[in-house]
């Protein structure tokens, strides 16, 4: 999963050459509202699951990502 989330994340935030998990809107430059509306989408498309409005809402970094994607891969 890391992998796949971390290409994903490379095509999207094409500045960061490597992520942590406090990585959030105000480290990564080009994680605006449509970044992250694409980035979701993208994610969602990749592993085949949905994301409520409430999860879209949570992800506020890259280790709330990384929890919440793990929750939905369970």
């Amino acid at each position: 999963m890391d992998k796949k989330l971390d290409k994903i994340l490379k095509k999207f935030f094409k500045k960061k050459k490597f992520f942590t998990d406090n990585d959030n809107p105000e480290t990564i430059n080009e994680w605006d509202s449509l970044n992250h509306l694409n980035l979701i989408m993208e994610i969602s498309k990749s592993f085949k699951i949905n994301f409520s409005f409430k999860d879209r809402m949570e992800i506020n970094n890259i280790g709330k990502l990384k929890k919440i994607l793990k929750k939905k891969l369970k």
